[in-house]
């Protein structure tokens, strides 16, 4: 589930799941959600996907605490909801 509201772990209602998920870092793309539609779906309710898919994609989050590193320097700007979870992929 790609949660439009509510957590990670508690997505919540009308949160879109994907069909599959790929990830190619090495050709600039991090992260692509694929909806796949055999024609059973109208245009309408794929729109809907669509803009549930893009609220997901605006979803920001505080960044992961890092560990403890005395060169590091804190981040403080949120990132998006999906890159910490899906950077464990890449």
């Amino acid at each position: 589930m790609l949660p439009v509201s509510g957590t990670l772990t508690t997505p919540g209602k009308n949160s879109p799941r994907a069909d599959a998920v790929l990830t190619a870092p090495e050709a600039g793309l991090p992260v692509m959600f694929v909806e796949v539609d055999n024609g059973t779906e109208s245009p309408v309710v794929l729109a809907y996907k669509a803009a549930r898919y893009r609220e997901f994609f605006r979803r920001t989050v505080k960044p992961p605490t890092p560990a403890p590193n005395r060169y590091a320097r804190p981040v403080e700007k949120p990132v998006p909801m999906w890159r910490p979870r899906m950077a464990r992929w890449g």
